[in-house]
């Protein structure tokens, strides 16, 4: 059997997991990350608290699986959009960098599409979130308002790139995290210089990328002590979150689906073609799997939605029980005389959603209106919204008849056949649901080292797990209840607008 580390750094900790080559977990330690955030759209964290945190779950890690000579490699998946600056020694040069949701950058986007056709500009990147998100914007907007840090930056590493280097010394990213650059050019996987040139910067801004199973080196002499892991531990690329966690559930092929099913929630699918729908804002990644792509769809407020319903409206359920009696009162609802619509749009609209200007909420409450109804419009209205995420993603390419959930949702079987008739499609819960971004991150490791051949081990732990199958006329009633939740969720965009008329 062979072992490596994988770590997922996500937005709000990080996580070690000891993987065999079996894809088993087994051990696991998480410590908590801060993010800085203020009303002018700063989202900050500290990459010194990212290297501090690796090291003490490492730490913990090795305390419960107390062999560091049988662990032969090392896997980063992280957060994306992230820009490090560091110096010619690769020395950090600001203690506060901006994760994949700051928007400080709004002024640097509108000036770069002053000179750059916005739709051309997509249809090459895929990069469909609100633009100002992207490295290359955040870069500018350092270039223009910290120029004394840019002058002395190297060049701007993602997050998991920037504990590769603490790790390796070694300088790099991969073609994943490097597709969310925006100027990174999906179909010839590699940066566009053109763009680079009216954006203001220079080329070494933009790091080196690597294939994410590369091995980019092995632990450094001072860092393989702090671990307590020999210096012969090697380190591949690694990958963006989103790539990772496709990996680890199992969506390598062409047509593969899956869900995340947490705080937010998306859909991505595997495509050996780099498709993107202007109008939708399909957001299309580089995967982890050379000339391989992942165009992907989501909605901003799922699980969330679901927490403050239950937070607020159910309030008397015992904290250790609470999903599962919502979960209960929700089956037991005779949901076909169910009229109660729940918009989830708790945090904005989507490019999916009928419009990204509305807020949700429930419709069409009266006094008769029980909490068992409540609790399975939740669960539906999420499941509705999301369904526009699976229609737009159908309209550019083919998707397998089966998708696999991940995340904390997918451990609610009834929200489970509610999603089978919503979409029409076999649903299954991955036997790994909450580690996919780890066992995506240790099959890089393994591909990389050569114990296997390919990723096709991945498959294999979701191969006998329980299927939820459609039934024709849930699908045909839920259908009709689509149609209407669109009305729904118009009338909302339609409060909302006049709602801030005043």
């Amino acid at each position: 059997m062979k072992y490596v580390i994988a770590y997922d750094l996500g937005t709000s900790s990080i996580k070690a997991s000891v993987v065999d080559s079996n894809t088993n977990v087994i051990e696991s330690a998480v410590k908590e990350t801060h993010t800085f955030s203020d009303s002018n759209g700063i989202r900050e964290q500290r990459p010194e608290e990212w290297k501090s945190a690796l090291i003490e779950v490492t730490n913990k890690l090795l305390e419960k699986f107390p062999y560091p000579d049988k662990i032969e490699c090392i896997s980063i998946s992280g957060h994306s959009l992230g820009v490090v600056a560091i110096d010619d020694r690769n020395n950090l040069l600001i203690d506060k960098t901006p994760i994949w949701s700051d928007e400080r950058a709004k002024k640097e986007a509108d000036s770069f599409f002053e000179k750059v056709d916005y739709e051309k500009w997509y249809e090459q990147t895929g990069n469909g979130f609100t633009r100002q998100l992207y490295s290359v914007f955040k870069i500018m907007w350092y270039k223009n308002n910290n120029p004394e840090v840019y002058s002395n930056t190297k060049t701007f590493l993602g997050t998991k790139d920037y504990l590769n280097m603490i790790l390796t010394g070694r300088v790099c990213t991969d073609h994943s995290y490097a597709s969310g650059s925006g100027v990174y050019i999906l179909k010839q996987r590699k940066y566009n210089v053109d763009y680079i040139k009216i954006a203001g910067l220079k080329e070494t801004d933009f790091p080196e990328i690597v294939e994410s199973s590369e091995v980019i080196g092995t632990l450094t002499k001072e860092i393989s002590k702090i671990l307590g892991l020999p210096e012969t531990v090697k380190v591949v690329g690694g990958g963006v979150d989103n790539a990772c966690m496709s990996l680890g559930a199992g969506c390598i092929g062409d047509g593969d689906v899956y869900v995340s099913l947490g705080t937010s929630s998306w859909i991505a699918v595997a495509s050996q073609t780099a498709d993107v729908d202007f109008k939708k804002k399909i957001y299309t990644w580089a995967h982890c799997v050379p000339n391989t792509y992942l165009p992907s769809s989501g909605i901003f407020s799922a699980c969330s939605s679901l927490e403050w319903v239950i937070n607020n409206l159910f309030k008397e359920l015992p904290k250790e029980e609470r999903y599962n009696i919502f979960n209960k009162m929700a089956e037991e609802c005779d949901y076909k005389a169910n009229e109660v619509y729940f918009c989830p749009v708790m945090s904005g609209g989507s490019y999916v959603d009928v419009s990204p200007d509305m807020k949700g909420g429930f419709m069409n409450i009266d006094l008769a209106t029980t909490k068992d109804q409540i609790a399975r419009a939740t669960l539906e209205g999420i499941a509705l919204e999301l369904n526009l995420s699976l229609k737009a993603l159908s309209s550019i390419t083919t998707l397998s008849n089966q998708i696999l959930f991940v995340g904390g949702g997918a451990e609610s079987s009834i929200w489970l056949d509610i999603f089978a008739n919503v979409f029409n499609k076999e649903i299954i819960k991955g036997k790994n649901s909450r580690n996919a971004a780890t066992i995506g991150a240790a099959a890089l490791a393994f591909v990389g080292l050569n114990i296997w051949k390919d990723y096709s081990m991945l498959k294999k732990p979701n191969e006998n797990v329980k299927t939820h199958t459609p039934n024709c006329e849930d699908v045909e009633f839920y259908c009709k209840k689509m149609e209407k939740f669109i009305k729904v969720c118009e009338a909302h965009a339609q409060i909302y607008q006049y709602c801030r008329r005043g």
